[in-house]
């Protein structure tokens, strides 16, 4: 059984590596054993869009390691505006850059159990929306991702299918953010954010609506047009069901893992 589950873990990871044409053995060796910790650790089959933004260029970052297909159905990334590509991630010029990645959460995503996170490195203190999206037939209905909202040093509003979230602080910039709802009673949800694993903020509330609109990178789709666009470098997305406090301890250890074997670990 461990010979089986080792050998689907190798050829998951070797679909990626063959489809982004990854040549590099550190960078090969990475993706296997994320894939692996991943799996080894319950999380793989929660997450339904996985972005290492490992190779170095904007062809090996656009895909989805869950599912390595140049489609949109797949969830790859369409890369606008102007953005670096290299080997330590993708960068936003902070103006217009964005990725959709064509993820709906209502259509992919249960209401109340979500989860959305973003691996950060950026050298400047300027943070805006790292990931996210308006509901388009209800504004105010938003999910986005944003440790520094528009440069106010720590003032956290990150969240999930809610109109607004109270601020608090965030203490650690580069980092490997994520926000995260799970079921509470009949209607409600227990939204956390967390820092490297650490969760530093619990609310519970009831979801306003799915957001319908698709998940921008490096910025807020705001009806189609990219809002509260970000310079940070991107060095790995997931999106994916709401998890546990140790599912999400455990997905930073695989995430920081990963970054560390590629020397760009924050």
């Amino acid at each position: 059984m461990c010979v089986i589950l080792l050998t689907q873990q190798i050829d998951e990871a070797a679909i990626f590596i063959a489809v982004t044409g990854i040549t590099d053995v550190t960078q090969k060796n990475a993706v296997i054993q994320l894939v692996a910790n991943l799996k080894a650790h319950g999380i793989w089959h929660k997450l339904k869009a996985v972005y290492p933004m490992v190779g170095g260029t904007a062809t090996t970052h656009k895909f989805n390691l869950r599912n390595p297909l140049d489609t949109n159905a797949a969830f790859r990334l369409l890369f606008g505006g102007g953005w670096t590509h290299s080997a330590t991630g993708a960068k936003g010029n902070g103006t217009n850059a964005y990725a959709d990645t064509f993820f709906l959460p209502s259509a992919n995503l249960d209401l109340r159990s979500q989860s959305f996170s973003y691996y950060c490195y950026t050298p400047s203190s300027l943070f805006e929306t790292l990931l996210g999206a308006d509901k388009n037939s209800l504004p105010g209905a938003t999910t986005i991702i944003t440790p520094n909202y528009a440069g106010g040093p720590g003032n956290n509003y990150s969240c999930i299918n809610r109109g607004s979230t109270p601020g608090h602080t965030t203490s650690v910039m580069n980092a490997f953010h994520v926000v995260n709802t799970v079921p509470a009673g009949i209607a409600n949800v227990t939204v956390k954010t967390y820092e490297n694993g650490v969760s530093n903020y619990s609310d519970v509330y009831t979801p306003s609506a799915n957001v319908d609109a698709s998940i921008y990178i490096n910025g807020r789709n705001t009806g189609g047009v990219v809002s509260q666009p970000t310079a940070a470098e991107c060095r790995f997305v997931t999106i994916g069901d709401g998890l546990t406090d140790i599912e999400v301890a455990n997905l930073y250890s695989a995430v920081q893992s990963f970054n560390t074997t590629l020397g760009r670990n924050v």
